[in-house]
């Protein structure tokens, strides 16, 4: 336990020490840079060139810097989890600032993650009676949840974005998984009914990414999509969700992931915002391996693709700076280590190494 804690505090200061950063110089301002360029060899860092912002990839950066505050809560270290609870804090109100004075953004799908990434901030702040910063997160939530509604669609799906032409589980599974974490039980599961009905395979059992109006289905199955339905399924926590988040498990651990030789490992999507699907997934598997409603055989299983995914992710990270792979089969050559390094791909790291070391402390 005390290794995997180690991990994922090593993740998380590469992550706060390289990429969190004042937005324009302004004071009290934090927000993560999309990338940076790793160094001369010696581990130094600079930042990149003008990066743009990716709204989503700051909500993960909130919902891994929640985790951490539970990790240094959970080993005696009151102190770490407040400032770390109050960075999280900046890091949503510098969103706002970024964002044009507004939490509002063209994608459901966005919106979702930030009002998941607050929630469990305000969770963590009430566990550690941090009741002034309620004030804060109370209107951001409101605001968020109306978004997300006018996003829900009459076929029981979430569209993407404003646009309204794709219907995907990238917005329905965190729209869901939000709506069934607030008490509205009956909208969550009108959501995640429809993704297994339109959306779930039937020799494989994953889940595809969606459907285009008129009917046609994207049939690509990311480790995004399966991590997000396992969520909302766990959350709903009945004896059928609970069944059928079972056979997911099994369904993730026979076709996503890797090859012979890395039982357990899970596939990873590359850089960019595919960087971080499979930290989404490790999330949402660790909670499938706490869960005392799931069989124990389906929590064993998720349990051993997050061990083994941190394992991997960490015997590929580079001698000298330190930086993660985006690949769970490919470690870090010296000469990318001195190329252009994102938030995203270390993000996934650091996500990885939360779950496992919360399996670590839970016993799973």
């Amino acid at each position: 336990m005390v290794l995997l804690n180690q991990r994922a505090g090593l993740a998380q200061r590469l992550v706060l020490d390289r990429f969190v950063q004042p937005f324009a110089h302004l004071p009290g301002t934090r927000l993560g840079r999309a990338a940076i360029i790793t160094g001369d060899g010696a581990g130094a860092v600079r930042l990149s060139g003008r990066e743009p912002f990716n709204y989503w990839w700051q909500a993960h950066l909130v919902d891994a810097i929640v985790d951490a505050a539970q990790r240094s809560h959970r080993t005696g270290d009151s102190g770490t989890a407040r400032r770390l609870a109050t960075l999280g804090h900046r890091v949503l109100a510098t969103v706002w600032l970024r964002n044009g004075l507004t939490l509002r953004n063209h994608f459901y799908d966005d919106m979702a993650w930030l009002v998941l990434a607050v929630g469990r901030l305000a969770a963590l702040d009430q566990h550690l009676g941090l009741t002034a910063h309620q004030l804060s997160l109370t209107p951001a939530r409101r605001i968020l949840t109306r978004q997300l509604l006018q996003g829900c669609d009459p076929t029981g799906g979430v569209v993407w974005n404003k646009d309204r032409d794709f219907l995907n589980v990238p917005a329905a599974g965190p729209v869901a998984l939000h709506l069934a974490r607030t008490g509205r039980t009956p909208e969550a599961r009108t959501v995640v009914e429809w993704i297994l009905r339109e959306l779930s395979e039937t020799t494989r059992g994953l889940v595809r990414d969606g459907v285009r109006r008129g009917g046609r289905i994207v049939e690509d199955a990311y480790t995004y999509n399966q991590g997000t339905t396992l969520g909302v399924l766990l959350e709903l926590g009945e004896p059928h969700d609970l069944e059928r988040a079972a056979a997911l498990v099994r369904a993730v651990a026979e076709h996503m992931t890797q090859p012979s030789g890395m039982p357990g490992v899970l596939v990873t999507h590359g850089g960019g915002d595919g960087g971080l699907f499979t930290g989404i997934l490790a999330r949402y598997l660790a909670l499938a391996a706490r869960h005392p409603g799931l069989e124990r055989d389906a929590r064993d299983v998720a349990a051993r693709m997050v061990r083994a995914t941190g394992a991997a992710l960490w015997e590929g990270r580079d001698p000298t700076t330190g930086a993660f792979p985006a690949s769970t089969t490919v470690s870090i050559t010296p000469s990318e280590a001195a190329a252009r390094c994102e938030l995203s791909t270390q993000l996934q790291a650091w996500m990885v190494m939360e779950a496992a070391a919360v399996l670590g402390s839970h016993g799973s």
